[in-house]
């Protein structure tokens, strides 16, 4: 689960299918909203964005049925070089939140450009 991305580079977007703890595709249609939330090696959040951000859902074409999100990155996300950890949030609402990935958490390189 790890992705590289270049220092300042804002594509693409990040995108991940989530799953269940068994691996199976998670049906989303009933979720309030999605939150994606970074943090660096000292536990700062570094992104908290949502669904009214730069969160959102992606239809699949079998079922229409969403288990897939994104996160577009915005200008200054991937200025400072580094490991980070990720994870997507759901509200389902009544029915409470859930995080993904359930083990772990999406590993985040920000390798160096040579544009300096």
């Amino acid at each position: 689960m790890v992705t590289f991305i270049k220092r300042g580079d804002t594509n693409p977007d990040f995108e991940k299918r989530l799953r269940n703890e068994v691996g199976e595709p998670v049906n989303l249609s009933s979720a309030d909203d999605v939150t994606f939330i970074v943090q660096d090696q000292n536990y700062n959040n570094i992104i908290s964005d949502n669904t009214s951000g730069n969160v959102s859902y992606i239809l699949d074409n079998e079922d229409n049925k969403t288990s897939r999100v994104k996160y577009s990155w915005q200008s200054g996300d991937t200025s400072t070089i580094g490991t980070y950890k990720g994870e997507f949030v759901v509200d389902f609402g009544t029915d409470g939140s859930r995080t993904f990935p359930s083990n772990g958490y999406y590993t985040i390189n920000i390798v160096e450009d040579i544009n300096d």
